[in-house]
């Protein structure tokens, strides 16, 4: 069977909602990061390519109509290359990669890219048709994050709790204080701004030229979550607005925010064929399936994760003590019994993976990665902070 392999890489910087990437389309981010990629692979039939896989959670405004598709026109791609979008919510980047993946595996093609892309500023509020003739009733919804058009049923018998209140649910559970996700916020800011100084998030950022009216274009080449001047004491004073009494805050959760990312999926036959080089290899994948319960879901979400892996560096999952070992979450990833559709968050994935880690002596967390700060939880691209010693 043939094995898959991630061979190029190439992201946008993220934006904060409203910030310096909310006047950019998310097919334009989308091309950006399609186009670095072509410019920075020599030697490949773009042709060749047997599909372009993006993920985007969202796609009511400008990213409807097949986002990947029109992405990889705009970027200049051949008119003959596919491409197709698909939603696993805050795992749909990651779905994408696990499914050209797939491909390659059953012998389907030799050459993918696979990404996300997401505008969460640029979501658009959307009206339900009336229900009846002459209707005096009007409904508007905000697609920036959550829940639209709920289904009575659905929310009668699952809940429709959003991403917020999901935190909260599993702060109360699990007794994870305010203090503790205040504390893993404010360390994974001070990394993010390490790694900014130092040069190492630059290296995977493909600057965005924004142009304007009157003056000289503007490029953005910076993350723009990470913020220097935070602090435990000013962590602590936030509001939580979700639930009275909570944890859950703007500070210690991923922001909402604008990017997109790509990486070159091959076989070893794509490999040589196009030049390519082999940077890490997938081995395994799964999600949360029906009738599992809230531990056997992240300890999934974990395996998903480790996909890159040695599988012989493994330890047994089933010997963790989620209760015991897992102190920190990031909260907008957090994946309750009501919380459907959200268990490939990536986000989550981010922390149980580290106190996973911590017990694997051939493996380290990389202590530059941050977790919170680049958020980008629908893109899901994001490196999981695994570096090979």
């Amino acid at each position: 069977m043939p094995e898959a392999f991630i061979c190029a890489y190439r992201r946008t910087p993220i934006g904060r909602f409203g910030g310096v990437l909310s006047s950019v389309r998310p097919d334009d981010l989308g091309a950006v990061v399609l186009r670095a990629l072509v410019a920075e692979s020599d030697g490949v039939d773009w042709a060749a390519v047997d599909d372009v896989i993006f993920g985007c959670a969202n796609q009511a405004g400008e990213d409807n109509r097949n986002v990947a598709r029109m992405s990889l026109l705009l970027a200049g791609l051949p008119h003959t290359v596919p491409g197709t979008t698909i939603n696993r919510l805050c795992g749909s980047g990651m779905d994408a990669v696990i499914t050209a993946a797939r491909a390659i595996r059953a012998g389907e093609g030799d050459l993918f890219i696979a990404g996300g892309v997401e505008s969460m500023s640029r979501a658009p509020f959307v009206l339900p048709k009336a229900e009846t003739g002459f209707s005096r009733n009007a409904e508007i919804y905000d697609t920036t994050i959550g829940w639209r058009f709920v289904n009575p049923l659905m929310k009668q018998q699952y809940g429709v709790d959003s991403m917020p209140e999901t935190g909260e649910n599993v702060a109360e559970e699990y007794r994870i204080s305010r203090a503790d996700q205040d504390a893993f916020s404010l360390r994974s800011h001070q990394r993010a701004v390490a790694a900014q100084a130092n040069g190492r998030l630059g290296r995977e950022i493909v600057p965005v030229t924004i142009p304007q009216r009157k003056t000289n274009p503007i490029v953005i080449d910076r993350d723009e979550h990470p913020r220097a001047d935070t602090s435990l004491e000013a962590l602590g004073k936030l509001p939580t607005p979700f639930r009275a009494g909570g944890t859950v805050t703007a500070g210690n959760s991923s922001g909402v925010n604008d990017g997109a990312a790509a990486l070159i999926v091959a076989s070893e036959a794509g490999i040589r064929r196009h030049g390519l080089t082999m940077t890490s290899r997938l081995i395994r994948q799964d999600v949360a399936r029906k009738g599992v319960t809230m531990r056997e879901g992240e300890m999934l979400l974990v395996i998903d994760a480790l996909a890159g892996i040695d599988e012989r560096a493994w330890p047994d999952p089933m010997t963790i003590d989620y209760g015991r070992d897992t102190r920190v979450h990031d909260t907008f990833g957090n994946g309750p019994h009501k919380c459907v559709g959200e268990h490939l968050a990536r986000m989550e994935v981010a922390i149980f993976i580290e106190e996973w880690l911590k017990r694997i002596p051939d493996f380290r967390v990389d202590p530059e990665r941050p977790a919170v700060t680049h958020a980008g939880p629908v893109i899901g691209m994001r490196q999981l902070g695994l570096r090979w010693d």
